[in-house]
């Protein structure tokens, strides 16, 4: 939320989210799609251990669903020790199901919409 109480533009949001991850981490986003870059969950673990060292046990780097899930719930878990409630978190599902279709400039107002705020949200609360 923007200091006068309204949200930012959903492009703004992306791109403040996405210079943030990256200056935390050292790390680029691999792909150019935010749910690309974050769904198996390797680059959101690393962030909470930058923020956090040792809030992450182990980063499974299979490329299977279950170690994308492993990954996400650790981070998320990760984030709780940390302070932040789950309700001030996304939910898997969120991130799974944000496609770029549902980015700006695209269709507005559904729960494509709904779902990319509730995972930008999450990381605003965190700076």
């Amino acid at each position: 939320m923007d200091s006068d109480g309204s949200f930012p533009s959903l492009d703004m949001a992306l791109d403040e989210c996405r210079r943030w991850i990256e200056a935390v981490t050292g790390r680029q986003f691999a792909h150019r799609d935010l749910r690309q870059s974050l769904e198996d969950g390797v680059l959101l673990c690393e962030l909470i251990s930058r923020i956090k060292p040792g809030a992450i046990r182990r980063i499974n780097g299979l490329s299977t669903t279950y170690a994308y899930l492993d990954n996400l719930k650790s981070f998320l878990q990760a984030c709780e020790e940390v302070g932040l409630k789950g309700s001030q978190l996304f939910s898997i599902t969120d991130l799974q199901k944000m496609s770029p279709s549902s980015y700006p400039k695209r269709a507005r107002g559904g729960q494509g919409d709904r779902r990319m705020r509730s995972v930008i949200l999450s990381f605003k609360l965190e700076v």
